[in-house]
This record gives structure tokens, sequence and C-alpha cells, in this order.
């Protein structure tokens, strides 16, 4: 009965041993936590004070529950420091690196500077590191390759410079690679072909340089991989195209080269974003890449594709975005309509076309079809576009951009254009339209931005414009408008005005200076009084006006150099180099070819220097600009090795 006894108090004592030293060990292990929090608050500014009362030993609270920190139930040890988002800025204290039971450490925006301390070696624990959107700085620490465990790497948006190491191709387990936007350069590392868990890899917006790893798009388990804005050269690996996972390819703003693989749609059935534009691509867009049937976003613009857009991309019915702008893109031979456009009414989700700046060569169609809800923009300036606009138009009730300026339209303005009630943009300069305005265009409240010059309109002004009360800038010039009725003055929000060279004719109303925030009004090149403006001292002009002078800006003195003087410079001095030179040959000339060569020669340098004269014409509407005058010379060189 005594050892029986014995053996009891024995037990309990020993228990009682064992858990007092747990207590001892626990409290320990806290002291550490605590005390690297500690240190890290000292590195700290913390302008919201939401740290300064919290992380405090003067409370009784624990540190597992201080903001930002969570603790493991087992051990009670910090498992999770999670920063991010509170306005702190300062560095990190090295004695983080004594948080050895970390697995998340996250100090994502913020104002954070500095490098990252060698002591985060430690922590082989860390499932998730996030510092993006900070200020650090300095190499990316090649540690970061053994944290066997680590998940999430993201440190975008940062100042982090030199070459990605080739260590972090250690990591097995790595799923997110997020370095966007930093100054890291060199050539993406083969060696994260190893890294078979990859889903995303984000690294545009830096410095990289080379090609892309054949490697890393053969990843079995990626989904994202967005390269843009950097210098990559090369072919795109075609195995880019024959991932059945991969659903982001941004590939945008580099030097990348070659043609699209003839069967680039066969195997992307979950590709959502195709983003291939400002790089050296050629060749045609392959039909097959309507087999892409869950893409939303295709921009494949400022390339070197040629070709007719093909009419198969209205098979992609989830399609949102199309951008095929800067090409060299023609339509169909066998039609002179525009057919790519009625094959994308299909696609009932698209919001956005830009085709601007191809030499399309064709008409408009009539536009029916489902997408005439959802359309938002549409962008078709300069493609050489014939023919009228259509009434059709009037169904895309939801468009707010429309940019047709630069082309060849002709006949009036339809008055269907009414309809469109959320246009804030209408774009048509610089074409053949004629007629009066339409009236209609008083239903476009919204209208932010009326571009009709350059065109040939005539007639007044519609009465009922003072109720856009959107309108900020609006330029008629280059018509044949001859009245502005009394309510144009009741604009009182707009900023800029061009209503020159046209045949407007009468007074200006003293409600003229209803206009209060205009920053712009040219009325120059009309019909009407000088004495509308005189003794305004807010103009400039002429002293008989009774208004200051005007004064040249720096910036409007360049403009006239770059577009008027210098035309004329060269023009002048490629006429007296061609004189020079014909005076040396003048003898030579005579004896192979006869007076008849030397005439002929010289009509040439009387033609240039009659552009010469023409780039300095007071008038604006007669003087030669830059263009005129680079076709002209054009010209003169044919004719002058013709003859």
């Amino acid at each position: 009965m005594e050892i029986s006894s014995f053996s009891v108090f024995f037990v309990l004592l020993l228990v009682h041993c064992l858990m007092a030293s747990t207590a001892v060990a626990v409290r320990t292990n806290i002291t550490t936590d605590q005390s690297a929090l500690l240190a890290l608050k000292g590195h700290i500014t913390d302008p919201n004070k939401i740290l300064a009362s919290n992380w405090s030993t003067s409370t009784s609270t624990s540190v597992c529950n201080w903001v930002g920190i969570k603790c493991g139930s087992k051990h009670l040890r910090v498992t999770s420091l999670n920063l991010s988002h509170m306005g702190l800025s300062g560095t990190i204290a090295p004695q983080i690196g004594n948080l050895t039971f970390l697995f998340n450490l996250s100090f994502k925006n913020n104002k954070f500077h500095g490098s990252l301390p060698n002591e985060l070696a430690s922590l082989r624990r860390l499932e998730v590191v996030s510092f993006g959107l900070n200020n650090f700085s300095g190499m990316l620490p090649s540690w970061l390759g053994f944290l066997p465990k680590l998940q999430v790497l993201s440190a975008y948006t940062n100042s982090f410079e030199g070459t990605i190491p080739e260590s972090l191709g250690n990591i097995s387990s790595l799923k997110v690679l997020h370095l966007s936007k930093n100054y890291l350069s060199g050539r993406i590392p083969k060696s994260l072909g190893n890294c078979t868990s990859l889903e995303i890899i984000h690294l545009d917006n830096n410095n990289f340089t080379g090609e892309i790893p054949q490697e890393i798009v053969t990843l079995p388990n990626l989904t994202e991989v967005t390269l843009a804005n950097n210098s990559l050269t090369g072919h795109i690996p075609n195995a880019i195209f024959n991932s059945s996972n991969i659903e982001v390819i941004s590939l945008y703003m580099n030097l990348l080269s070659g043609n699209l693989p003839s069967s680039i749609g066969h195997w992307l059935p979950n590709l959502r974003v195709l983003y291939l534009w400002g790089n050296n691509l050629k060749g045609i867009i392959p039909n097959s890449i309507s087999n892409a049937s869950m893409l939303t976003e295709l921009e494949l613009g400022a390339n070197y594709f040629y070709g007719s857009i093909p009419n198969t991309l209205g098979n992609l019915r989830q399609l949102e975005r199309l951008n095929l702008a800067n090409n060299f893109f023609t339509r169909e031979s066998s039609t002179l309509e525009l057919s790519f456009l009625s094959s994308l009414t299909n696609c009932v989700n698209l919001k956005s076309i830009v085709v601007a700046n191809n030499p399309l060569n064709g008409t408009l169609p009539l536009l029916k079809g489902n997408f005439s809800t959802s359309l938002e923009k549409f962008v078709a300036f300069n493609c050489n576009i014939k023919g009228i606009i259509p009434r059709e138009i009037g169904n895309l009730i939801n468009l707010m951009t429309l940019h047709l300026e630069d082309n060849e339209l002709t006949g009036p303005i339809p008055t269907i254009v009414g309809n469109l009630g959320n246009l804030q943009g209408l774009f048509l300069q610089n074409n053949k339209i004629h007629g009066s305005i339409p009236n209609d265009i008083c239903h476009l409240r919204k209208l932010v931005d009326l571009h009709l010059n350059q065109n040939e309109l005539f007639g007044s002004i519609p009465k009922c414009w003072g109720s856009l009360s959107s309108l900020q800038n609006l330029y008629l010039d280059s018509n044949q408008l001859t009245s502005i009725p009394s309510s144009f003055w009741s604009l009182k929000d707009i900023l800029r005005i061009n209503l020159s060279s046209n045949s407007l004719n009468g007074y200006l109303p003293i409600d003229v200076g209803k206009l209060e925030h205009v920053t712009q009004m040219d009325l120059s090149w009309n019909k009407l009084s000088a004495s509308s403006f005189m003794g305004n001292q807010a103009l400039c002009g002429p002293p008989q006006l009774q208004v200051p002078p005007c004064k040249r800006s720096s910036k409007t003195t360049t403009a006239v150099i770059a577009r008027y003087i210098l035309p004329a410079m060269i023009a002048t001095i490629l006429a007296l180099f061609l004189i020079f030179v014909l005076m040396r040959g003048q003898k030579r000339d005579a004896k192979r070819k006869g007076e008849e060569n030397f005439n002929a020669k010289l009509d040439c340098i009387l033609s240039i220097m009659q552009l010469a004269m023409a780039c300095s014409i007071e008038a604006p509407e007669e003087r030669s600009n830059m263009r005129e005058v680079v076709t002209t010379l054009k010209s003169i060189k044919l004719k002058f090795l013709k003859d």
C-alpha cells in the first residue's frame, strides 16, 4: 500500500514538472517572438498609430492578439505577420528572422524601403511572402530559393534590380511568382522550368532581355504568363499556344517577331486574354483562332499583320474587346463591304472594336446584330473607309465613343445619330461629309467631345445646341457654316471652341461673355466684323482692335517653326543644293544631252522654289505643311530622275 501511494505521488510530481517545463518553454518562445515584433516596431513609422497602442508590453494583451498577428494553436508561436494596407513606412528589422514558426509574411501596400535582410532566410516554414506595392530595393536575395515550402512570392511594384536568382528553380512548391513593375534585368532563368507547381508568372514591366525560355511555357499547371513591357526578342515559343490550362497570355510591348502558328486556337480551350500588341509580329491572323472559344480580350495592334481580318472572329461569342489597330489589314477582295464587322455582330458581349490605322479601303456594313446593346467603343480612324455612315449606326444605343475621322466618308450625318444617348465623343473630322448639321445631335446630352471639322458642312449651327450642357470641346473649323445662334453662348462649361475657316458673318453678341470657362476660342478666317472684338481686354490681337498684343509662347513658336518655317527652309536648301550641282554639271550636261536636258532640270529647281514660297504664304489654309512638302518633293524627285 505504501509502495502504491509512493507511485501515485511520483507520477503526479513528474506530471507537474513536465507541465512547468512546458510552460517555461512556451513563455521563452513567446518572449522571443514578442522581442522580434517590438524590434520591428522600432524600425517603423506609424502615422495612423495602428501599432503604437496595440503592440505594447504595458498592456495585458497577448502577442497573439496584437493587430496583424496570428498564432498557432499547438505551439502558441506567431505563424502569421500581416501588416498590409496600414500606411506604414520604414525597414524590416533583422530580428524578424527569429519568428521561426512564421508561414505568412505580408507587408503589401505600404511604404517600406531598403533591402531584405539575410536573417529572413531562417524562416524555413514560410509559404507566403508578399512585399508588393512598397519601395524595397536592392537585389532579390538568392536565399529565397531555399525556402522549401514557399508557394507565393509576390514583390511587384518595388525597386528591385538585378537578375532573378537561379535558385528560385529549387522551389518545387512555388505556385505564384509576381515580380512585375521593378527594375529587374537580364534573361529570364530557364531554371524556373523546374518549378513544376507554378501556375502564375507575372514578370511584366521590367527590363528583361533575350528570348522567352521554352522551359517556362511548357509548365504543366501554368494558367497565367505576363511578360509584357520588357525587351524580349525572338519568336514566341509555339508551346505556349499548346497549353490546355493557359488562361492569360500577355506579351505586349516587346521586340518579339515571327508569325502566329496556323493552329493557334486548336489547343487553347481556356484562353481568356491574348495580348500581343506592340511587337514585330507579322503574317495573317489564322482562322483557327476562332477555336479559342473562351477568348474575351484579343489585342494584336501595333504589329505588321496583313491580309484580311477573318470573318471567323465572329465565332468568338465571349469576345469583349478587339484591338487590331496600327497594322496593314485590308478588306476581303470579293466585296467592298467590311464584312468582318458584320460577323462580329454575333459577339453579344462585345464592348470595344479598335481597327484604326489600317488600309481597309471598304465601306461600313449595316451593323445589324446582337451587339447593338453592348458596344461602347468603335474606333476606325484613318482606314480609308468610303461611302456613307449607315443609318443602322443608330442601333448602337450604348455607344460612348465613335471615331471615324480621317477617312473618305461622304453623304450627310444621319439624323438617327440622335439615338445614341450615351455618346460622349463623336469624331468625324477630316472626311467629305456634307449637308447641314442635324438638330438630332441636340439629343446627345452626355456629349463631351464633338469634332466635325474639315468637312463640307454648311448652314447654321443648330439653335438647340444650348442644351448640350456636357460639351467641353467643339471643333467645327474648315467647313462652310454661316451663322451662330444666340443659344450657342449658353454652353457655360465649354472649354475649347474652334469655328475658324468658315463663312460666319455679322457681329458677335455680348453673350459671348457668358463662356466663363473657355480656355481656347478660334474664330479666325470668317466674315465677322472686326468691331465685335474692340476693347475686349481679355483678348489679344492687332492694335486697331484696341486689345493687348498677342505673345507667342515658346511652344507655339516651336510649332510654327516645325510646321511652316522648317518646310520652307528644307525646300530652299534643297533648291540651292540642286542649283549648285547643276551649275557644276551644266557644261557636261550640255555636251552630253544638250540644252533640253538642262532645261528640264531647271524646271525642277523652279518647282522647288515655288514649293518654298508656298510654305511662306500668310493665309494658313493656303500654306503648305510638312506632309505636303514631302509629297511634292517626292514627285519632283521622280520627275528629275525620269528626265
